[in-house]
């Protein structure tokens, strides 16, 4: 019965995860189209789109190398899947895993949609400005960030 709850629960939030992070790509698809929206003054909405990594590295214009980058990706996405699995086997907790996982696919769906990942989230101080970003990308950071301190104490 633990179990089945456990289950449920991890699916759970892999869904909620995944759900948050596309509609508000579908909110920033429909609303910043026509421009970028002021919140603060330091933050704003501004439509971008990814081809490449974190902070825009390997961002490919052309096809091949999208492709390529897009195959490898997934075959990362397969293998941290995997060792998930492996962890939950052996009654780990996985809370922060579902969040890197979440996370890394709605990415990919960005890929195979749009040809790149939708970033709209601009922080920015002054003229210096974070990376754009979306929400899929907060909870891989989270998540690998509470893997990396769980570890420390484990």
């Amino acid at each position: 019965m633990k179990k089945n709850f456990k289950i449920i629960s991890y699916f759970s939030l892999f869904i909620i995860t995944i759900f948050l992070d596309r509609i508000t790509k579908l909110f920033a698809l429909q609303s910043l189209l026509t421009g970028e929206k002021n919140i603060s003054p330091f933050l704003k909405l501004s439509l971008a789109l990814n081809r490449g990594v974190s902070f825009g590295m390997f961002n490919f214009k052309t096809t091949l190398p999208f492709i390529a980058l897009a195959i490898f990706i997934f075959l990362v996405i397969v293998a941290f899947a995997v060792y998930t699995v492996f962890r939950f086997k052996k009654n780990k907790n996985i809370f922060f895993e579902i969040l890197v996982l979440a996370g890394a696919l709605s990415n990919f769906v960005d890929r195979i949609l749009y040809g790149g990942v939708i970033d709209f989230i601009d922080f920015y101080i002054s003229s210096w400005h974070w990376p754009t970003f979306n929400f899929a990308d907060i909870f891989i950071f989270v998540g690998i960030a509470g893997m990396f301190i769980r570890s420390l104490k484990e």
